[in-house]
């Protein structure tokens, strides 16, 4: 498998955080806990994980303590994660139970709360992009919108009441957002600028080998290639920029190569697809040519399993 040693993978089951490649041992951990464990040479390397706002910052010391006052109240951690999105050096987590979207910033090393009121007030924040503006597209199925806020969090439009959408996915591009509707089985495609609707992916939906069931996770590649995590048909969807069909990654079953309740997706920029199955616990990678490379996490394979994971995004800062 070739990976970069500079690759992060951040998994959303409680705020776990892994490299791929990295030598760097743990903050928070006496022994290096490798993927997959010993005797099997290992690939991944777990590091640390976050849940609380705590597990990021730096405590205050006696003398901040003494200019500024004892560090603040404690404040909400991480309660059911689900979608995330890195931009620059910080990660978002979008928290269903809370309605809110966690900001950490690493290079700060602050732990933010994005949690709008009024007119942009989230019900219920599934996925979250960012893109290189650092304009914030969060799809929440409980408004029926995509609702779109400036890089300073302020309101900006919702996309997808009119078109009764049930939007639980979303990724940008240079011009173009993606929008995984529940309610209609299909990727909306909406034009960046005007947020006007473009088509919708499958292009031939009647066709078993494109149709889609439960669009549920979306995911881009350098190539603009679109990849939908279709949980009700156990497979990942791989269209191009146009939404022509590609090739599937996967089936139904709970052996290697298999998926029992895909979820979250994220493709590398060699081109392979992590996949994020909630049943098995485990996160898959296969090739671009859809021939599976490795799996870590499942319960009982490691000393740090993964727990109802979600989701992954893909880190190389």
């Amino acid at each position: 498998m070739k990976v970069d040693k500079t690759t992060f993978f951040m998994l959303v089951c409680g705020g776990l955080l892994l490299a791929v490649g990295c030598s760097t041992t743990p903050k928070k951990n006496t022994n290096a806990i490798f993927y997959p464990p010993p005797p099997a040479q290992p690939r991944l390397q777990y590091l640390t994980h976050f849940s609380v706002p705590t597990d990021l910052e730096t405590p205050r010391s006696a003398f901040q303590k003494f200019l500024l006052g004892e560090d603040p109240a404690q404040r909400p951690e991480v309660v059911k994660p689900y979608g995330m999105a890195v931009q620059g050096a910080k990660l978002y987590i979008c928290d269903t139970i809370t309605a809110q979207v966690h900001i950490l910033d690493f290079e700060k090393q602050i732990w933010e709360y994005f949690r709008p009121s009024n007119t942009g007030k989230l019900g219920k924040p599934i996925n979250i992009a960012v893109d290189a503006d650092l304009f914030r597209y969060v799809a929440d199925p409980k408004r029926g919108e995509v609702v779109v806020y400036t890089p300073n969090g302020l309101f900006l439009a919702g996309i997808g009441r009119e078109e009764n959408m049930k939007p639980v996915g979303v990724v940008v591009s240079t011009n173009r957002i993606y929008i995984a509707d529940l309610a209609h089985r299909v990727v909306q495609v909406v034009d960046k600028a005007t947020r006007n609707p473009l088509f919708t992916i499958p292009l031939n939906p009647e066709n078993a080998e494109e149709k889609l069931f439960s669009p549920t996770n979306l995911a881009l590649d350098s190539q603009g290639r679109i990849y939908v995590s279709d949980t009700g048909a156990f497979r990942v969807q791989q269209y191009d920029s146009e939404g022509n069909s590609l090739q599937t990654f996967g089936e139904h079953g709970d052996s290697a190569g298999q998926f029992a309740r895909n979820k979250g997706i994220a493709v590398d920029r060699d081109g392979n697809l992590y996949v994020v199955d909630a049943a098995s616990q485990a996160v898959q990678i296969f090739n671009s040519k859809g021939e599976l490379l490795l799996f870590f996490g499942e319960p009982g394979a490691c000393d740090v399993p993964l727990v109802l994971p979600a989701d992954v995004v893909i880190d190389y800062n």
